[in-house]
């Protein structure tokens, strides 16, 4: 039976693949995102990017409900694998919030408090404090963070706005809910294409 560590490894991979699909997507609908019709890239990106991390995790409960040896279902580590491959996306949002409230306060109290120093006296008075670029350091950290971030949650940029917490928080739940309902539903063997598919089948049929 595949490990939760395994299981959280594949659904990383998921999760990339996810938004691989999420730029090509993004490739075909460019000219729709500064018309009122730029929800269709959301609604398509994030559609597409749950429906990989729900079918890993299907695959996985299929696969454990299987009567062979060593194999029963585990919600558990279906669980356990969702908080593993959600670690990145923790990561990257906290610091994402250090970026936004941690960096700016500390650096900005240094230089109020830390005295300036010459360090060249001819022709020109040059005055600095060690805390000269702290705020050009801050801002590049807040630049890298937002980047990265939204980077990794490709698929509902435009969410809620885009940058924004909101957007943010309801993305990073996408992985760890999808992971472990698709686990369950698996377990059953419940599967909406068969139960879709044969029916479109039979309308076109039908015609």
């Amino acid at each position: 039976m595949t490990t939760a560590f395994k299981m959280a490894l594949r659904t990383v991979g998921q999760h990339i693949f996810g938004l691989l699909t999420a730029l090509f997507l993004m490739v075909v609908f460019i000219w729709l995102f500064d018309t009122p019709a730029a929800w269709v890239y959301t609604v398509l990106a994030i559609w597409a990017y749950a429906g990989f991390i729900y079918t890993g995790g299907w695959n996985f409960g299929k696969k454990d409900s299987r009567p062979l040896p060593g194999m029963r279902p585990d919600v558990p580590k279906a669980v356990r694998a969702a908080l593993l491959a959600w670690i990145p996306s923790l990561v990257l949002f906290a610091f994402y919030l250090a970026s936004l409230t941690g960096g700016p306060g500390i650096t900005s109290m240094a230089r109020n408090t830390v005295p300036p120093f010459i360090i060249y006296n001819f022709p020109l008075n040059i005055s600095i404090s060690p805390f000269l670029y702290a705020d050009a350091v801050t801002n590049m950290a807040n630049l890298v963070a937002g980047m990265a971030l939204k980077v990794w949650l490709l698929p509902g940029l435009m969410l809620f706005g885009g940058d924004n917490l909101y957007c943010f928080s309801a993305l990073l739940l996408i992985l760890p809910v999808f992971t472990v309902l698709g686990y369950r539903v698996g377990m059953t063997g419940f599967s909406f294409a068969d139960k879709v598919l044969p029916f479109i089948t039979y309308k076109r049929k039908k015609k």
